[in-house]
């Protein structure tokens, strides 16, 4: 085949390894996109419209609210089993993975080491964002806390 095409057999191999891997890439790019739009739609959702839908619709708001807070969930966990799966859990390893690029040895242990601190403190900041926001629509509706 090679010789029909008039390129080394070594090139025809390459090349067809080099567009895989990009097209692998650029899948893996989208998906983790796609992902990240469904979450930040449904956490959107969860964070604003907890109390106006009790309010509103009361038991059902709730039934309502708790289906998108699973939906949410649910694309939480995948997103974090894929992450886990390209090896990709910080900031600074996400946006280079997003720009179809890898961290060198020495920065990706330098990320490693941020991971568990990270994690706990980005938890710990959005429940008291979530405590807040939810205290202020609950004044806003009026509702007894």
């Amino acid at each position: 085949m090679s010789e029909v095409f008039g390129i080394s057999l070594d090139t025809l191999v390459k090349g067809d390894i080099e567009e895989m891997n990009e097209k692998i890439k650029t899948e893996d790019i989208e998906y983790l996109n796609k992902a990240n739009r469904r979450l930040t739609l449904a956490f959107v959702w969860d964070f604003f419209m907890l109390v106006p839908m009790l309010k509103l619709f009361g038991i059902w708001g709730a039934v309502i609210f708790g289906i998108v807070f699973i939906a949410g969930f649910i694309e939480a966990v995948k997103i974090e089993k894929y992450k886990k799966r390209m090896d990709i859990q910080t900031y600074k390893e996400i946006n280079a993975f997003m720009e179809g690029k890898r961290l060198d040895e020495i920065e990706k242990e330098r990320e490693k080491a941020k991971r568990p601190y990270q994690k706990v403190l980005l938890g710990i900041g959005c429940a008291v964002a979530a405590f807040l926001l939810t205290y202020l629509m609950a004044v806003i509706f009026k509702l007894e806390i």
